[in-house]
């Protein structure tokens, strides 16, 4: 397997802009891994502060631990941020543009 392979998969696999890092392209690792890390840290936190919402009113008997009665809470709740509109996109996009790149950048050149 070349270099190129290797660092796409890496790329893909484990997280964007691995795959730049084991080319030794600090720069181009740092613009993948960056706003990548940004976007999965606002997902998570808002996914684990729903989670904390919903779990504390089930123990506190005020939402019945039912898959409707979860949905129904969580259709009634105000919309997330707008910048986690942009999030899911983006790591998306740093994780498709990272394996593409890597590829690229580490085939041997001609």
């Amino acid at each position: 397997m070349n270099r190129a392979s290797k660092a796409a998969l890496l790329s893909g696999l484990v997280f964007p802009g691995v795959g730049q890092f084991y080319l030794r392209d600090w720069m181009r690792g740092i613009a993948f891994s960056l706003p990548s890390l940004v976007s999965l840290v606002a997902l998570a936190d808002n996914v684990l502060s729903r989670a904390e919402q919903i779990s504390n009113l089930i123990l506190a008997g005020k939402l019945a631990p039912e898959l409707g009665a979860i949905a129904a809470y969580l259709d009634s709740q105000p919309p997330p941020p707008a910048v986690l509109s942009f999030a899911g996109p983006v790591l998306l996009l740093c994780w498709v543009g990272s394996i593409i790149d890597a590829l690229y950048t580490g085939r041997p050149s001609p």
